[in-house]
């Protein structure tokens, strides 16, 4: 078959290129293909899945009849296994061809399983699809305790929802504190301390060094010679984006697919977005994988009105950290930097705290350039606070407003700015 325009990968990064092309072009042909079988989904209601708090069915991020009144040619069930830039042919698992005049690689990234001895020999589980998280529910029903790989956002929610279904869960991290993608050190203290309360063992600075059976139980031995055990294994350790089958397509591939600011690859013709592309980072001119949604999304519209020519196409500004996080009945987000040092500046630390209201907010100013936020449990804006550090709005006339009551200035920043 022949496709005007064909994007590998159903997700989030995906369904923004489909709308980005189809508001710039209505006609053209148009065809999605998806390893996935079910409906799309986002990957943030798996650890809801596992608690029973929420079904498959009521997971899905788009209307029944999306692909039908965007005229998509949608394939599900199939993958990419070749991809021939000469001919411009991509190869499926299924031993068909679809030849395409632009392509959008959008296959996202696998769970990574570290390079620890015996890992093989066990049984774990992984959280990344809807199958994962089916998985560990029923493993769930016969397990009493689980041992976590990994303390970042899957591993954190893993932890929760295991918790919560009664079970006794030891989560095993390499870095010093938990989140270290994601938080700096106070405010993951503080998260930490919240999963302790519930009865959450946390083990950070450990290295796993082997993994064995014994009887029924998964054993992890640390290298400083201690050893745990559990009913089950959940591994959380990071992504591996999903460029295995472009081996000999031409697309340069460096820890995921090189794109510049339009989301183009190497090849003319072909762009990628999500967590399998190495966009620039916000900050520096380094390449880096996205990993959140908001990244996914904006790289995929980008990606769309390149390749349909809208003229309202704007280069990508960058990867720019954003997460939120809700655990235990508490909220937590970061946006932007904020770890302690960063490369050729002299950042200053606004922190405010409120221990009656298990409250924390660090801001991160470079001059009056506002270049980060964490916080816990307090009343802010995350999409003010996403612009202003896009935009680099100088906040020097404001700068002590905003300290003092950030919600209120923001949004009176971002109302002057329009």
């Amino acid at each position: 078959m022949h496709t005007n325009y064909l994007i590998i990968g159903g997700s989030h990064a995906g369904l923004s290129a489909i709308d980005a092309i189809r508001r710039c072009d209505s006609e053209a042909a148009l065809t999605l293909v998806t390893t996935e079988k079910r409906p799309p989904y986002s990957p943030t209601a798996l650890p809801y899945i596992i608690s029973g708090k929420t079904e498959p069915a009521k997971t899905d991020i788009i209307p029944s009849n999306y692909f039908k009144d965007l005229d998509v040619n949608y394939i599900n069930g199939a993958s990419a296994t070749q991809i021939d830039t000469q001919i411009n042919q991509v190869r499926l698992n299924n031993g068909g061809t679809i030849d395409y005049e632009k392509l959008l690689v959008a296959t996202g990234a696998s769970a990574l399983v570290p390079n620890i001895a015996g890992i093989e020999d066990v049984e774990f589980s992984c959280i990344r699809t809807m199958a994962d998280a089916e998985k560990i529910k029923k493993e769930m029903a016969q397990a009493k305790s689980a041992l976590i790989i990994g303390a970042g956002f899957i591993g954190m929610h893993a932890a929760e929802n295991l918790a919560n279904s009664g079970l006794s869960v030891t989560v095993v991290e390499t870095f010093d504190y938990i989140m270290p993608a994601s938080f700096d050190i106070e405010s993951s203290d503080l998260i930490r301390k919240a999963f302790v309360e519930k009865g959450i063992t946390i083990l950070t600075g450990k290295q796993v060094s082997k993994v064995y059976k014994s009887g029924d139980q998964t054993v992890l031995s640390l290298a400083d010679g201690d050893e745990i055990s559990g009913d089950m294994l959940v591994i959380a350790a990071g992504i591996k984006p999903n460029t295995d089958f472009l081996a000999d397509s031409g697309i340069n591939c460096d820890h995921g697919i090189v794109v510049d600011e339009r989301m183009r690859t190497c090849v003319p013709n072909v762009w990628a977005a999500g967590d399998v592309a190495c966009a620039s980072d916000f900050f520096s001119p380094m390449k880096t994988i996205g990993g959140t949604i908001p990244c996914a999304t904006a790289q995929g519209k980008i990606a769309g009105m390149d390749m349909s020519q809208d003229s309202y196409v704007k280069d990508y500004p960058g990867n720019l950290n954003m997460n939120t996080f809700g655990f235990f009945g508490n909220f937590a987000f970061s946006i932007g930097n904020v770890a302690d040092t960063f490369p050729d500046s002299k950042l200053e630390f606004e922190i405010q705290t409120d221990p009656e209201k298990k409250s924390f907010c660090k801001f991160v100013f470079d001059g009056p350039v506002l270049t980060g936020v964490s916080a816990i449990n307090r009343r802010l804006d995350p999409g003010i606070l996403k612009e202003l550090i896009l935009r680099k709005t100088d906040l020097s006339t404001k700068k002590e407003d905003f300290i003092k009551t950030p919600l209120e200035t923001g949004r009176q920043v971002m109302r002057e700015l329009f």
